[in-house]
């Protein structure tokens, strides 16, 4: 999640039922005049189902997942589309099917919806086919067992498609880099503290450093740190190169409203990014090919670099 305006769950079937038959009773039969009966199946029972609520707790989308893989049912209630909770279901969906060891993910798209699952790696295959006296057409994307996070080389040659999880701080440095190293222009980076076991590792500022210096003037990298006073403090690396690179390197401290964001993440200008929902811990996700979620951090980092000001150790070239 982005904002607080809402947050996600796996949804427990027999307790959540009336909920997810809400959501999807309004989207499908209602406004999609899909029959009844061609909506409730014996496959609900079977399928592990996801859940997002606004902040009042109450239903607005939901999604399942087969144990063959197939994904359907995505349903967003109408106030709340286009503002990414779709997105983040089917995110959530795909890596329900990594956990259970699934290493492709299918579904039955309506053909008005295909860019939105392509945006997330789905490909076309097949016919276009009727189904419900709706347009559809079957897509899938390939997704990788859990062995991530190879060097960054040989991550920028590996399937596009595969995404990033960590948790430990040695999967989190080297995940950081493959998204770094997949950066062409831009890249942007949120953090708490400038995570010392991350950002301050030798290979990470060797690969900060080779981007800063690739093709410059043009790449730009900013970078968000809620609280420097330690990094300072103790000579961290990163603001080192930032006093070196000012020109292509800026990095700010946000304003006082949005210091309560807890998460942190970096993110490039081609789709890929690392996000952690609690910014101090090493657990995280991410994917080197997801435009919709990079475009959703970038759009809420740069929302929040315009409210954010320099901080003078920040600038101090003496420690």
């Amino acid at each position: 999640m982005i904002d607080d305006r809402y947050f996600l769950e796996f949804a427990h079937y027999q307790r959540d039922l009336a909920e997810i038959r809400r959501v999807r009773t309004q989207v499908f039969i209602v406004e999609q005049a899909v029959p009844e009966d061609l909506e409730w199946d014996d496959d609900d029972i079977r399928c592990d189902h996801v859940l997002a609520r606004d902040r009042e707790g109450v239903a607005i989308a939901t999604g399942r997942v087969s144990p063959e893989g197939k994904i359907g049912r995505m349903a967003v209630l109408e106030n709340w589309r286009g503002q990414g909770v779709g997105a983040a279901v089917l995110r959530n969906l795909i890596e329900r099917a990594r956990e259970r060891g699934m290493r492709e993910v299918h579904l039955n798209a309506q053909v008005r919806a295909m860019r939105f699952y392509q945006a997330a790696g789905f490909r076309p295959f097949g016919e276009e086919f009727d189904e419900a006296g709706i347009a559809h057409m079957a897509m899938t994307r390939v997704i990788a067992a859990p062995e991530i996070l190879k060097s960054p080389r040989q991550q920028r040659s590996a399937d596009p498609f595969v995404p990033l999880k960590t948790e430990t701080a040695g999967e989190l440095a080297s995940a950081t880099r493959a998204v770094v190293a997949a950066a062409r222009r831009e890249l942007r980076i949120y953090s708490r503290n400038l995570d010392r076991a991350v950002l301050d590792d030798s290979e990470t500022i060797e690969a900060l450093k080779h981007f800063a210096i690739t093709h410059r003037p043009r790449n730009v990298m900013r970078i968000l740190v809620q609280d420097p006073s330690e990094a300072v403090s103790l000579g961290h690396r990163l603001i080192a190169l930032h006093r070196q690179l000012s020109s292509i390197i800026a990095m700010r401290v946000p304003a006082a409203d949005d210091l309560r964001y807890a998460s942190a993440f970096v993110v490039n200008e081609d789709g890929g990014y690392l996000f952690r929902e609690v910014g101090d811990q090493f657990n995280g996700h991410g994917d080197l090919a997801d435009p919709v979620e990079s475009a959703r951090l970038r759009r809420y980092f740069d929302q929040v670099w315009e409210r954010a000001s320099e901080h003078p150790d920040l600038r101090r070239l003496g420690l």
